[in-house]
Formats: C-alpha cells, structure tokens, sequence
C-alpha cells in the first residue's frame, strides 16, 4: 500500500481533473516579487538629485554597445544626443541622455 502527503494527494486531484497549471503552481511556489525598500527609494532619490555627468566617447560606445562609425551616423540622423562641446577639441555626451536613449534606442528622436 502506497501512502501519499496531503500534498501529493492534492497534486494528483488536481492532475486528475485537468487543472495542470494549479498542481504546477501548489508544488512550485514562485518568490514574491521583491518591495522596494526605504533604502532603494532613498538611492533612487539620490541619484536624481546628484548632477549630471558627461561621457566621453569611449565610455559612451562601451556604455551602448556602438561603434564609433555607427554612433556618428545615428547622431547625424538625429536618432541619438548630440555631443556638447567641453573645449576646442573636446566633446562629451550628458549622461542622462545616454540613458534616456538606452532605455528606448527604437523611437528616440533628438531635440535640436
């Protein structure tokens, strides 16, 4: 004589009636998704409150996954930010708008 768990027991009714998903959810239970805590909401003000940086090329074209060749032209079709001018011969991207690109690279139109 074969004796099964309340759970096991369970699981088999609910194979047996055809409800696979509810024997699969009552033996596989999945984690909660985690809250956010005090502290994240205090590091995600934080980091809207610091200033914003700016990137130089290489850290852009590591930061997006570019090359440089792409980058230029994606700028030039006004799909990517513009590059601020630091110096004579010295540019840099805003860091927030690297961001703001990264998060949606498809539908991002530059202001001009």
């Amino acid at each position: 004589m074969t004796y099964l768990s309340d759970n096991s027991r369970s699981c088999l009714t609910k194979l047996s009636t055809g409800t696979i998903a509810a024997a699969v959810r009552s033996v596989f239970v999945l984690p909660a998704q985690p809250r956010r805590t005090v502290e994240m909401q205090d590091h995600a003000a934080a980091l809207s409150d610091r200033p914003d940086r700016i990137l130089r090329l290489p850290a852009v074209l590591d930061l997006t996954g570019l090359s440089r060749s792409t980058l230029y032209r994606k700028i030039q079709e006004r799909t990517f930010p513009r590059q601020i001018a630091l110096g004579a011969r010295c540019a840099g991207w805003r860091e927030s708008a690297v961001t703001a690109w990264m998060q949606n690279p498809i539908s991002f139109r530059a202001d001009r």
